[in-house]
């Protein structure tokens, strides 16, 4: 009888053991549970900190887009970029940065024609008597003519145009040509004409004046070709 009680004891014993194992491996297993889920929670804070950190780099303005509140926030921040363009600007530029700032300036400043481009418009006009017996007819013919003082010297500006336009005093009818071409540019150039203009071929003369098929057209402003050699 002894022998049975004392085996059940022990029974009791091991169970009891058991049950205090299977719960040490329970909490255990929890315990590595609530790690992971931290270090995961850990994880995707950093993610997220880091993408804000992104964002506001890409929002971040600019020192020189910054008023005088937002510039004094950047320096009490400490803010690398801000620092340094407040030293830019109580240094001056770097002797490198005047040098191809100049070298610009001096690149842009070739590129430019000695005369800014002006357009010259000029226009002559004359009568012409075709009255037949007791009909009178006077025919007024203006013509207009239009090209660019640089001419083709400057990209763009090479075009030049005549139009001209006949008015009957007898009846008021009207008619009207035109025709286009080029001008080499300058005080001296040469227009040359085609279409309705037969090939037609202008000079300019110093600058004062266009002749040419026996007309001539006077340039209202000659002071467009003032700063040529």
């Amino acid at each position: 009888m002894r022998k049975k009680i004392a085996e059940s004891k022990k029974e009791a014993q091991l169970e009891k053991a058991k049950s205090l194992i299977q719960k040490a491996n329970e909490m255990d297993k929890e315990a590595e549970g609530k790690a992971a889920e931290e270090r995961l929670r850990k994880k995707v804070a950093e993610r997220k900190k880091e993408e804000r950190k992104r964002s506001e780099k890409r929002k971040k303005k600019l020192y020189k887009d910054m008023n005088s509140a937002e510039r004094r926030e950047a320096l009490k921040r400490n803010d690398d970029e801000a620092w340094q363009a407040l030293k830019k600007d109580l240094l001056g530029e770097s002797t490198t940065e005047k040098a191809e700032k100049e070298e610009e300036n001096k690149t842009m400043h070739d590129d430019q024609p000695e005369n800014p481009p002006v357009r010259i418009v000029t226009t002559r006009s004359f009568d012409g008597d075709y009255s037949a017996g007791k009909y009178k007819n006077i025919v007024t013919t203006t013509m207009t003519l239009s090209f660019w003082n640089v001419g083709s010297q400057v990209a763009g500006y090479g075009g030049a145009t005549m139009k001209s336009r006949s008015v009957s005093s007898f009846n008021g009818s009207s008619t009207e040509s035109s025709c286009s071409g080029t001008f080499s540019g300058g005080s001296n150039g040469v227009i040359h004409l085609y279409g309705d203009c037969a090939g037609l071929t202008l000079h300019l003369n110093g600058g004062h004046s266009v002749s040419g098929g026996g007309m001539i057209f006077k340039i209202p402003d000659p002071s467009v070709f003032q700063d040529e050699d």
